[in-house]
């Protein structure tokens, strides 16, 4: 007994284990016999499967796959041992079903079971990857955690589809599931309950998913989607791309309280179904909506469905914003957000125009709370300056600016500015800087504006607000102001070269920096001198 080393009992050996590092751990594995088969259960313990080893796996034949490949060797000698396995790539196809049969085959031992980058299901029927899942998890009774953040839906045979059942067992499997995207490219593919189920689960525990982020390709059944979103409470955001038309009756038997605070996102969708999923989803409290269908049809579906629901709205376009978007600043009396900003990612064949500034004070405003405003304004390039004198007489004979202000009190001070000889533009613009004085509450205000033209036309580019400055000293709550209009240059190519934010302030009578002074808020001031043509230039006002 004097000759045992401390060392030599492996009770003493798995102490020191739980101490070591993985690399420490292998190294043991290397000193003796003994060691080795002392550390094994502790090396094997964890274990990650890398796309390098799926790799390999893969370049094997089938028949010779797990005793061929290095780590398949091991693997099939060790995988009692494991019980925290992670597979640490995007897995989809048949070498995801062998491997998952290899899973269930050599790991009887599992607690954790993680599919760390997430899931893809192929044009394969999906009862295959589902059935292989549970056969991993009846062959490991004692697993506690079956995890992934992502699963990827794709189903592109129409007579190997998916039903809305199928995704109900994928939620059933994996309720710690956080981001799942269902692509469906045939438009009949996603049914509702009453269709049979591809996968061998005839009945599914009902049991509230960990779902937060939800993306739908090409869904179309109402039914369907409202069974998915019954499993989804901790939605955060839903986005539907590509959905041309949603058939059938659309009903809401959704409790009034789910989907508090979600985020409602539309890319490449028909208006038709725009209107349809407003209603499935007609009393949820949707704070955020994004869409780039700009549309007449579109905005108006938004007004009547939720116009007094939304705080946040993110218009993308491509080509043009109409005037229709009065609409929502007319309606949506709750906004407290509305950017209207250029699809960058998708960019459009045509030239991006922005917004003509007369569409917007056609009618008052009753988003009275906005905080946040971004949009594009098209102003009138070719005009001689309004003088100081003009400047001080249309501020005077303007009254006194109140969160409500009707289009008959418009009308009159719109009627005594022609008087003093001011344009059409410069009207619209003296009325449109009023009604930004109304929003109060207004905290971060942006105004691009200008067109794309050739490069020779740079002497033309200066954005001239030179009326309407002295109305923002009522904003006393504004952070940032930022004035600069975004121009596109082009060169003969039709490439653009470069993205400039020009403002001349030299045609401004009334000094930004005095009047702006007064909003003791204001933490950064946007001011790029087209003469110097620099970039991008913050000046902060202390």
């Amino acid at each position: 007994m004097n000759n045992i080393q401390p060392m030599d009992l492996p009770e003493l050996r798995m102490m020191v284990a739980r101490h070591l590092s993985s690399r420490s751990l292998k190294a043991c594995t290397r000193v003796c016999k003994a060691w080795h088969t002392s550390f094994q259960p502790v090396v094997w313990s964890r274990f990650s499967i890398h796309e390098k080893y799926l790799m390999e796996f893969c370049q094997r034949d089938k028949v010779t796959r797990c005793v061929d490949s290095n780590w398949g060797r091991s693997f099939a000698c060790n995988g009692h041992y494991i019980r925290n396995l992670a597979l640490v790539t995007i897995l989809g196809g048949e070498l995801f079903q062998e491997c998952l049969r290899l899973i269930a085959d050599r790991c009887t031992s599992l607690t954790t079971l993680s599919f760390e980058s997430g899931i893809r299901l192929g044009i394969e029927r999906p009862e295959s990857i589902l059935n292989l899942i549970q056969a991993v998890i009846e062959q490991n009774p004692g697993i506690q955690k079956l995890s992934t953040s992502r699963v990827y839906c794709l189903s592109l045979d129409i007579y190997e589809g998916l039903s809305t059942q199928d995704i109900v067992c994928l939620l059933a499997t994996f309720p710690l599931l956080e981001e799942l995207s269902v692509k469906v490219s045939t438009p009949s593919k996603l049914e509702d309950n009453e269709q049979q189920p591809t996968t061998d689960h005839s009945t599914v525990k009902q049991r509230p998913s960990a779902v937060k982020r939800l993306t739908m390709y090409g869904m179309n059944s109402p039914t369907g989607l409202t069974t998915v979103l019954e499993r989804c409470p901790k939605l955060e955001s839903m986005q539907f791309q590509f959905i041309e038309d949603v058939h059938g009756e659309a009903t809401n038997i959704l409790p009034p309280e789910f989907l508090s605070d979600a985020t409602l996102t539309f890319t490449h969708s028909s208006t038709g179904a725009i209107r349809q999923i407003l209603r499935i989803l007609a009393y949820q409290q949707i704070l955020t909506f994004t869409l780039d269908n700009t549309s007449a049809d579109a905005f108006q579906a938004i007004a009547e469905s939720h116009s007094h629901r939304f705080k946040h709205i993110v218009i993308s376009y491509r080509a043009a914003v109409p005037g229709s978007l009065l609409t929502i600043l007319a309606e949506c009396v709750s906004l407290k957000t509305l950017r209207v900003v250029e699809d960058r990612a998708e960019p459009s064949s045509r030239i991006p125009l922005p917004l003509d500034l007369r569409a917007l004070i056609a009618r008052p405003w009753g988003c009275v709370d906005l905080e946040e405003l971004e949009m594009p304004l098209a102003l009138e390039r070719h005009r001689a300056n309004i003088t100081s004198d003009q400047v001080m007489a249309a501020t005077t004979t303007s009254t006194t600016t109140t969160t409500t202000t009707t289009a008959m009190d418009d009308g009159n001070e719109a009627g005594s500015w022609t008087e003093l000889g001011l344009s059409e533009w410069q009207r619209a613009e003296l009325l449109f800087m009023k009604r930004l004085a109304a929003l109060t509450h207004l905290r971060r205000l942006t105004l691009t504006g200008g067109v794309s033209i050739g490069l020779k036309a740079v002497a033309d580019m200066a954005w001239r607000l030179p009326t309407g400055l002295e109305h923002l000293k009522d904003l006393k709550c504004l952070e940032l102001l930022d004035l600069s209009g975004r121009k596109r240059f082009q060169s003969i190519d039709d490439q653009y070269l470069e993205q400039l934010t020009l403002v001349d302030f030299n045609c401004v009578a009334v000094s930004p920096m005095t009047v702006l002074a007064t909003s003791t808020a204001l933490k950064t001031l946007v001011v790029t001198s087209m003469h110097s043509m620099s970039l991008d230039v913050r000046k902060v006002v202390t």
